[in-house]
Order: structure tokens, then C-alpha cells, then sequence
């Protein structure tokens, strides 16, 4: 059985605390396709459009990275003026109301970052969102950050369908999903909303971290400024000061050539897989805004015969931490059924592979799991 009709829409809030970026996001669903299909998640695409999107980033300007307290207290100052503005764009349905920044749809669900992140922000975030879902009686989703990330390239698709037309969400699974970011690199095979299984991560140094770290190495102190990668990447070398003096790498460990390892990976298991059927790889994360790691992938992959596979990169603005992408995630959750209970905590670690010892994405405890009907198991 699968329900049937369609759905007139929601609106959806959704909220982004696991590190430095204090996000809220507001978004109007028109969903014309049922929300199972024989116990599974539909792949039609709904219209999304987006109504408040903001964020703001600690001030971690005097510190070489990210200071935990400060992100903290940024978080405090800055999540609840955020959240006041994102529902000021919630109204009553009324035929008159014709200003379209506001929604006459009603709320759905509240949707936060469960993790993984800084367990402290991720509290901020959660304990706001909680205090929302009861005081509105709305549906609470714990979304799974790097899920979001992979998942965002379809929420362009979603974004893009304006019409409502019978198109279907892209890239469809399954795909190959590159994670790069600060604290992640990985390559997953996402098979489903759920299954990514994770084929290589690195198990010292992220992309990010290293690039941070670079940076630091190489720039004078006047050009330093978060986020560090894009610092390096905006810096404009001089002849003097081409070479980075050797005697830093007996202090830092630097993988040479980050980029490379990655892409060989990619190509391995392209070149290794039999099962695989996709075409596309998704590119997400705070460094898939370089543009040196998107030129070496295209140009890699192109010259070992791999035209054909599609590198999927989100806008520059989506790459980073942000509450549009776990609007996207917890709407497809939905969609699929899953909703979260009132007393779920924060995640500080937590996979996104099934077979990993936390289970992967459904394995904490706290998903509510509803049938075709609607009704909860």
C-alpha cells in the first residue's frame, strides 16, 4: 500500500549548530507525489523554495582555528535572534496575504543537526529545536550532518523544480560521494537515503585540517583570516616566496599533494567494481569550494577514460556548514517516514555506513519509524 493524492505543502524550519556556524533556515515544500512508495522514499522531486536563510560564524579571528567557547558563545548570542526572524515568515494561511516572503503553509516538522560535531554546539541547537517542536507541537528530526552534505545536490534539484513537473531527484542513487571538510574525508558508494557504505576515509588528517594547517605554514600573519583554505587559495604568490621553507615539515605533518590520494582512490574503485551502476560523483563539504581539488578531479578522471562520470559540485555557498542543506536532509527523512523523539542528545561521533559499530545513520537510538499509513511502528 502507498498513500495517495497529493500533498498540498508544508513549511519546514531547520536549524545547523555542530561547529563554528550558527545557521536557521525556513523553507515552503509543494510535494505532488505520495511520501512512500512501497515502504520506501519516493525519488519524484517536490518544489522547494526557500523563505529565510542565514547564518553567522564565530569570530575566531585572534586564534589559529576554531576556539570552542567562542563557537559556544557565538551560538548562544546569535541562535535565538535567528530562529525570532525565520518564524516572523510563518503566517496564518489567509488568500489575501500576498507577500511572498511569507509562507501560508503550515509547519511540518523542526529539523537540527544531531551530529557528528561539538557535542556542546550541537546541545545549543538541539535543546532550541526541542523547545520549538513542544511549544508548536510539531515533529522534531535529528538530521545527520554529513548525510546533509551528500544529500545536497538534490536539494538543487528540488530548488530547481519550479513547475512541480513529474521530474525526479539528481543525482539518483546510487552514486559515489566524496566528503571533504575539516574534520571528514571520505569516499562512500550511497546507495540509498540511508546506506552509504564507506569505501576509504583518512585516518590522521582531513583535507581540511591539512589545508588549514598549510595555510598557517605558508602565509605571513597579516593575510591569515578563517576559513584558511580559501585564504591560501585567494593568496597571490610572489617569486620570493614560492617555496615554503623546509624545515616546517619536521613540525607539520602534511600530506603532499592532499588532492591526489583522493582521486586515486575514486579511480580504484571505479576501475575495481563490477557492481557499481552510477554515473555520478558527489563532490561536498567545506573544501569541494576549492577550485584546484574540482580541477584535478575532472582533469583525472578525463584522462583515465572517465568522461562519462559526472562530478556533481555544490555552489560555493552550500559547501559550507549550513541549516538549507538539513532542511533538505530532514525532508527527505520524512519523506521516508523517519521522524526523531523529544529526548535524543547529541552525537560528537557517529558514521554513516550500517555496518560500522554505531550502526550508521539509523543505529542510535531515537528514530520514530512511520508505515505507508502514516502510522507510527
Amino acid at each position: 500500500m502507498h498513500k495517495s493524492g497529493k500533498e498540498e505543502g508544508y513549511s519546514a524550519l531547520a536549524i545547523e549548530t555542530s561547529c563554528d556556524d550558527t545557521s536557521v533556515a525556513l523553507v515552503e515544500v509543494r510535494d505532488g507525489s505520495p511520501t512512500l512508495q512501497n515502504g520506501t522514499a519516493t525519488n519524484d522531486a517536490p518544489h522547494l523554495s526557500v523563505l529565510f536563510h542565514e547564518k553567522v560564524t564565530a569570530n575566531n579571528d585572534e586564534y589559529t582555528g576554531i576556539h570552542p567557547l567562542v563557537a559556544l558563545d557565538s551560538h548562544r548570542a546569535n541562535l535565538a535572534p535567528l530562529v525570532q526572524r525565520a518564524l516572523k515568515r510563518l503566517s496564518p494561511y489567509d488568500s489575501s496575504d500576498t507577500q511572498p516572503s511569507k509562507s501560508g503553509l503550515p509547519l511540518k516538522f523542526v529539523a537540527v543537526t544531531r551530529g557528528p560535531g561539538m557535542r556542546s554546539n550541537l546541545a545549543v541547537g538541539l535543546d532550541t529545536a526541542k523547545g520549538i517542536a513542544v511549544a508548536l507541537d510539531k515533529p522534531l528530526i535529528g538530521v545527520h550532518h554529513m548525510q546533509a552534505h551528500a544529500l545536497t545536490p538534490r536539494l538543487l534539484t528540488a530548488m530547481a523544480n519550479k513547475a512541480q513537473e513529474s521530474s525526479q531527484l539528481e543525482p539518483a542513487f546510487p552514486f559515489l560521494t566524496v566528503l571533504v571538510s575539516g574534520g571528514h574525508t571520505m569516499l562512500l558508494n550511497s546507495t540509498s537515503l540511508t546506506e552509504h557504505r564507506t569505501l576509504a576515509e583518512t585516518q590522521d588528517i582531513a583535507i581540511g585540517d591539512f589545508l588549514d594547517k598549510a595555510t598557517r605554514a605558508i602565509l605571513p600573519p597579516e593575510r591569515l583570516r578563517p576559513p584558511f583554505g580559501k585564504a591560501l587559495e585567494e593568496f597571490a604568490f610572489c617569486s620570493q616566496i614560492r617555496k615554503v621553507d623546509e624545515t616546517m615539515t619536521e613540525n607539520i605533518d602534511i600530506e603532499k599533494g592532499s588532492e591526489y590520494p583522493l582521486t586515486s582512490r575514486i579511480l580504484l574503485y571505479l576501475e575495481s567494481s563490477s557492481t557499481f551502476t552510477g554515473d555520478t560523483v558527489v563532490v561536498s563539504g567545506g573544501v569541494a569550494s576549492n577550485s584546484f581539488l574540482r580541477h584535478v578531479l575532472r582533469s583525472t578522471l578525463d584522462a583515465r577514460g572517465y568522461q562519462h562520470i559526472k562530478l556533481c559540485f555544490p555552489p560555493i555557498e552550500l559547501c559550507t556548514d549550513n541549516a538549507l542543506m538539513i532542511a533538505w536532509a530532514a525532508i527527505e527523512m520524512h519523506r521516508a517516514g523517519y521522524t526523531s523523539s523529544l529526548d535524543i542528545g547529541p552525537i560528537r561521533k557517529w558514521s554513516m555506513d550500517r555496518k560500522a559499530a554505531d550502526g550508521g545513520i539509523l543505529g542510535p537510538a531515537g528514530w520514530i519509524k512511520s508505515n505507508d499509513n502514516g502510522e507510527k511502528n
